[in-house]
C-alpha cells in the first residue's frame, strides 16, 4: 500500500570521464511487461507485524550507465522500468493480501513504466553533440522527469489512500492506463542514439 520513494530512478550520471555512474544494489528485478503483472510472490522481503501498511513497492527506472558504442557517433541506449523482488515487502498477515492491495502496488510500477516512455521519448528527441553532451543532457532530462515522477507516485497514493478509496483508484487506474497510451510510441526500451560530432 505505500510506495518506496527512495530507490526510484537509479542512475546517476555524472562526468563520465570520471564515473560512469552506478546502479544501486535493488537485489532481484522484474522488468515491467504489458502482459506479466505482479503478484503476491514477486514481494520476497517481510514487512514486521506491526507495520501500518500491508505492502509496499521498490520501483525504479534503469538508465544504462555504459551504453554500448556502436561506432564513434552511434550509442545504444537501455531504458527501462524494473520492480525489485529483493526490496519490496508484504505483510506476514495473509488476510491483507487482497486483490485491491495488488493492483494498487501494480499502479506503481505502472506509473514507473509510464515516466520510462517519457524518458525514452525526451532521449530521442534530443540532439547529442558528443559523449560528453550526451551524459550532460540525460541528467537534465533524468533530474527533470523524476521529480515529476516522484511527485505523480506522491499524488497517487493520497488520490487512493493507499487503495483504499474505491473510487480514487479506478479514477487513478484510467490516468495512469492513459499515461501509457500517450506514450505507447515508446515502449521499446532500446534507444539508438546519434552523435553528431561536430
Amino acid at each position: 500500500m505505500r510506495w518506496l520513494a527512495g530507490l526510484l530512478l537509479l542512475i546517476s550520471f555524472s562526468n563520465p570521464a570520471l564515473s560512469q555512474g552506478k546502479q544501486n544494489d535493488v537485489g532481484e528485478t522484474i522488468t515491467w511487461s504489458p502482459t506479466e503483472k505482479l503478484n503476491w510472490h514477486d514481494f520476497k522481503n517481510s514487512l514486521k507485524g506491526d507495520a501500518i501498511e500491508a505492502a509496499y513497492s521498490v520501483c525504479g527506472i534503469y538508465i544504462s550507465s555504459s551504453p554500448k558504442q556502436v561506432n564513434d557517433s552511434t550509442l545504444i541506449l537501455d531504458v527501462h522500468a524494473f520492480f525489485s523482488e529483493t526490496l519490496s515487502s508484504k505483510t506476514t498477515e495473509k488476510e491483507l493480501l487482497v486483490d485491491k492491495v495488488l493492483a494498487h502496488e501494480q499502479g506503481h510500477f505502472d506509473i514507473t513504466e509510464w515516466y520510462s516512455r517519457v524518458i525514452r521519448k525526451d532521449i530521442s528527441e534530443t540532439t547529442f553533440v558528443n559523449l560528453e553532451d550526451f551524459y550532460k543532457r540525460v541528467q537534465i532530462i533524468y533530474n527533470r522527469e523524476n521529480a515529476e515522477y516522484n511527485s505523480l507516485q506522491v499524488k497517487y497514493d493520497k488520490a487512493t489512500n493507499h487503495s483504499m478509496n474505491t473510487q480514487g483508484q479506478a479514477k487513478w487506474n484510467k490516468i495512469i492506463a492513459d499515461g501509457l497510451a500517450q506514450y505507447a510510441a515508446y515502449t521499446n526500451t532500446q534507444l539508438t542514439i546519434t552523435l553528431k560530432n561536430k
